[in-house]
């Protein structure tokens, strides 16, 4: 059964996770409005500061007690802007606080081009993240508690991480 979500309920899943957490994101373009200030920033300087914003050490001492964080973005060549910006802020604060940020290019396996939505396992939940796949806004959450849908996207997991690369290593071979 498919159950809406509100911020809060998927912000308690984020925190109650306590083995793994499991997002991919899909988009090239994202349409965030408080994300506007650091990429003007990122623009003008080709970097990003690092968020003061609390999270971050949350999901630091959430790693450190021994719960996995990967985020797993399925991009395609060329990179847009967004993604170019996306890759400096995942350096300012994915990467600082341990989070395993990997990358796949979504030509490097058919099923890759066949993931219907993001998704995030949340040990053994899963949540789709929905967006208006033209714009980037994002439209809400939803849990999932279908078995089936669980083990789909396991499966889409495993695929995506064994045609992944970690971030560092994606953007080292761009340049390379």
């Amino acid at each position: 059964m498919i159950t809406p979500l509100d911020s809060d309920s998927l912000i308690e899943l984020y925190d109650g996770a306590k083995r793994s957490i499991f997002r991919i994101e899909l988009q090239q373009v994202y349409d965030w409005p408080d994300e506007a200030d650091r990429i003007a920033e990122w623009r003008a300087t080709g970097q990003v500061s690092p968020s003061t914003d609390a999270q971050w050490q949350e999901v630091a001492d959430q790693i450190a007690a021994g719960c996995s964080n990967t985020l797993l973005h399925v991009i395609d060549l060329p990179l847009t802007d967004y993604l170019q910006y996306e890759f400096a802020a995942y350096q300012a604060n994915n990467l600082r606080a341990g989070q395993d940020v990997r990358i796949a290019l979504r030509n490097s396996h058919p099923v890759l081009a066949a993931i219907p939505s993001e998704f995030a396992l949340f040990d053994d939940t899963v949540v789709w993240y929905r967006y208006n796949m033209e714009t980037g806004v994002k439209l809400g959450w939803e849990l999932d508690d279908d078995p089936a849908v669980l083990a789909s996207c396991k499966g889409y997991r495993d695929v995506a991480m064994e045609h992944s690369k970690p971030l560092m290593e994606f953007i080292g071979d761009l340049k390379g």
